[in-house]
């Protein structure tokens, strides 16, 4: 690896070990989520140095010293990160050559693309649910209300003409995914049938619900320390509130009917820890339930608690900021002294004088 003087003007991109050295050739494919929002993926395909079998990955950016977009504000305040007038973090990045430390290079820039194994499962999903089409996240909000009835083909159909279709009614640039990678994706969320030697396939909702069941459950039992949970909450909602949270972390890659669907799911979430024995036979609409109940309860709790805590304080601002008691006088009370009858005896004549 040398860096030359023209490199300053070259972009990183950090790849998988690829079985041979030739031209990368990059496509994008429509976003599966369907959200108009979100930018189109930008992917390659490759064959895998040990498997030999063909691998699509997806290039993402990633940018040095810049938080996530909800601790955004929180960052700025602190004065942590500083930008350019671009929004970019003011960063760089050093780029040294491992056989020879002389050789390197101070690249003006701390974003760089990475490449993660993408399964193109999703983008078929996407287009099973081409029609569920929504503005932006947050229009997921309202999935309680009645899902929409999707109607399924009864069409079988070979590799080839379900390459075909994928091409001439989705997107021009599936022309540059193998069969072999389709057929990788299609057999997750298909019937197949055989006939005179040829597979014909399918695409059934069912078999998408179970893709993406087993999705949840994955991250349910890889969940990241970064979402908490409140402590004091029981071992049963615990294990519900990461269902309902693995669900929301799918938003991004599944279209809202999708994510629909998968909410009023009955798929068996299959929990196996020794904290939640009781929700062995639990399913991801009955954790949904089961979470939101409970939130609910416990917002119910709270609210009553301040209500009686307001209450009270009223009561004792009540009892001191009324009208001051007037203070009666006291009467002195005075003992009436007794007259001394007159008499005309001999003593009286006698004081007289």
């Amino acid at each position: 690896m040398s860096f030359g003087p023209d490199f300053k003007d070259k972009e990183l991109f950090l790849l998988p070990e690829l079985k041979s050295e030739s031209r990368l050739q990059l496509f994008t494919l429509p976003n599966p989520s369907n959200i108009k929002s979100k930018e189109t993926l930008l992917l390659f395909q490759t064959t895998d140095s040990v498997s030999s079998k063909d691998i699509i990955y997806r290039l993402q950016d990633h940018s040095f010293s810049k938080p996530c977009a909800r601790k955004n504000s929180e960052e700025l305040a602190k004065g942590t990160y500083h930008y350019t007038n671009e929004s970019q973090p003011i960063k760089s990045m050093f780029l040294l050559n491992e056989d020879d430390r002389k050789d390197g290079y101070v690249l003006e820039s701390s974003t760089f693309k990475h490449a993660t194994i993408y399964d193109l499962t999703y983008s078929l999903i996407g287009f099973y649910f081409k029609n569920s089409v929504t503005e932006d996240e947050k229009d997921y909000i309202d999935c309680d209300i009645k899902s929409e009835e999707s109607s399924e083909s009864d069409r079988y159909l070979t590799l080839r003409d379900y390459h075909d279709l994928l091409t001439d009614s989705h997107d021009k640039n599936w022309a540059f995914v193998s069969m072999e990678s389709l057929e990788t994706a299609l057999v997750k969320i298909c019937d197949t049938i055989e006939e005179a030697g040829d597979s014909y396939y399918k695409i059934r909702l069912h078999k998408i619900i179970g893709f993406l069941s087993s999705k949840v459950l994955k991250i349910v039992d890889n969940f990241p320390k970064s979402l908490n949970l409140p402590i004091d909450y029981p071992e049963d909602i615990k294990y519900c509130g990461k269902v309902v949270l693995a669900c929301n972390l799918m938003i991004s890659l599944i279209p809202k009917e999708a994510y629909r669907k998968l909410r009023q799911s009955s798929e068996n979430t299959g929990s196996t820890s020794e904290d939640t024995d009781i929700l062995e036979n639990i399913s991801i609409s009955g954790c949904f339930d089961k979470y939101n109940k409970y939130k609910k309860e416990i917002a119910a709790q709270v609210a009553e608690k301040e209500l009686l805590t307001q209450t009270a304080m009223n009561v004792g601002l009540g009892s001191k900021s009324g009208k001051q008691a007037i203070k009666k006088g006291i009467r002195k009370v005075t003992v009436a002294k007794k007259k001394v009858a007159v008499g005309k005896g001999a003593i009286d004549g006698f004081f007289k004088r």
